[in-house]
């Protein structure tokens, strides 16, 4: 329990220590960070109901997901050096949360770990607690580049 406590702190000392270099856009930063969330929200809940037979409507999220991703860089006026800490957000964002609003949206229990893809194949080789205390360092990571390069 100490060492979980420990890596925690050591963490968010680690991020907070980003603002000491430069002025942070925290309106930027936000929006990116809220924008990406919405972008795995809206493709997640999309294959969710794809899956579930609500074509109609998983097609309209997805179609929306689309067009968020492509619109993202000229919303916030990502310039050339920003792509990478931008697209990683993205990811981060999709390693954390997809699964949890898939089986939100499919009636599945949150934890639940499919079998089909090599995503889910590779998850069922680590402990649930390994999942989340992974998902866990990814999450402070994601909310770091923002913070850090956009």
């Amino acid at each position: 329990m100490l060492k979980r406590y420990s890596i925690i702190l050591m963490l968010t000392l680690c991020v907070s220590s980003f603002s000491q270099y430069r002025q942070i856009d925290w309106k930027r930063t936000l929006g990116v960070t809220v924008y990406h969330m919405a972008t795995v929200c809206l493709g997640s809940l999309g294959d969710a109901y794809n899956d579930n037979g609500q074509k109609a409507l998983g097609h309209t999220l997805k179609a929306l997901e689309v067009t968020a991703l492509i619109s993202g860089p000229m919303l916030f006026k990502i310039g050339k050096g920003e792509y990478a800490p931008y697209i990683a957000t993205y990811v981060g964002w999709r390693i954390v949360g997809y699964d949890y609003m898939y089986n939100a949206g499919a009636g599945l229990p949150w934890d639940y770990v499919g079998e089909s893809s090599r995503w889910d194949r590779a998850l069922k080789k680590i402990p649930p607690h390994g999942i989340l205390f992974d998902r866990g360092i990814v999450l402070m990571a994601t909310l770091s580049f923002p913070i850090k390069y956009l």
